[in-house]
């Protein structure tokens, strides 16, 4: 399980940190902070835009900013167990 890399999405210019893990049985996926999550989505449940929508549709598992910096075998751990 390696990390592919530390990287970020921008949206709306704004950076957000994400991560591009190897995730088993799902191959490389983009793990992202519950902070992007919340300004892609407006408080009734829709998308603020095309793009956010596009941007979600990227996103494997959305995790709280604490988790993100977890080092991989733990961040992969906390998500096959928490993804259904």
């Amino acid at each position: 399980m390696k990390n592919r890399s530390m990287d970020s999405l921008k949206f709306e210019n704004r950076n957000y940190r994400i991560r591009q893990l190897e995730i088993e049985d799902a191959g490389v996926r983009i793990i992202a902070s519950t902070a992007l999550n919340k300004r892609l989505m407006t408080h009734e449940g829709s998308y603020t835009s095309q793009e956010a929508r596009l941007l979600d549709e990227m996103i494997y598992f959305y995790v709280e900013p604490d988790i993100l910096k977890l080092n991989d075998t733990s961040l992969s751990n906390y998500v096959n167990k928490n993804c259904i």
